[in-house]
């Protein structure tokens, strides 16, 4: 008898990070335009579509109106409301009255920071930063990993200590619950107006 000839079983090709960003493409496919019908109305609607644009040109001026109204009632409204945080009895929302309506002032928790602030703001809040502060952080893969095959087949197979070679971390920054409130007691006035140089809170309204 010969001797037998071991077979030999091709071992399957290592997935590379070409082929795994393909298995996780997705295309989004885009309707053909179409082109675009006219219609013609007849003259009651006619009459109707230019009372509706003459409409919508009036909300566009009322807005515009209300907004700069809104604008004046904020700039008496807020010092108020700083004075009241500061005494220890802060509001988020305050009744108003006009001569005929009456509305309500309201105002949110939300600021939008930047997170290369967080040393300024650390200086302002001192050991309440901590407090007041939260950091979010969010990894992503650095670009240069698309444009790189050797850092494509490195990542492929392994990750471990070689994270800091392909993430990045985006840091970003919110207050806490409560921040409005609990900030007239970290800060004096002048730390207030400086904290609004770096924080922009969301617009209050009138309801």
């Amino acid at each position: 008898m010969g001797q037998a000839t071991a077979r030999v079983i091709p071992l399957p090709k290592k997935k590379g990070f070409g082929d795994a960003l393909k298995a996780t493409k997705t295309t989004e496919k885009k309707a053909p335009a179409k082109k675009e019908r006219s219609i013609e109305l007849p003259d009651d609607l006619k009459t109707e579509l230019d009372r509706f644009y003459s409409m919508k040109k009036n909300v566009k001026q009322g807005t515009a109106e209300m907004k700069a109204a809104q604008a004046k009632i904020f700039s008496h409204i807020m010092p108020i409301q700083d004075e009241d945080g500061f005494a220890n009895r802060f509001s988020s929302s305050y009744a108003v009255k006009g001569h005929k309506e009456t509305g309500k002032y309201v105002s949110v928790n939300k600021f939008s920071i930047n997170a290369e602030d967080d040393g300024k703001l650390a200086e302002i809040l001192g050991e309440s930063y901590s407090r007041l502060i939260e950091e979010n952080s969010v990894v992503r893969l650095k670009a240069a990993v698309f444009e790189d095959e050797e850092l494509q087949e490195q990542l492929m197979e392994l990750i471990g200590d070689a994270f800091g070679t392909f993430f990045e971390t985006a840091t970003t920054l919110k207050v806490s619950e409560g921040f409005n409130e609990a900030v007239y007691r970290e800060v004096d006035e002048d730390g207030l107006a400086q904290l609004r140089v770096f924080m922009k809170q969301t617009s209050a309204s009138l309801r």
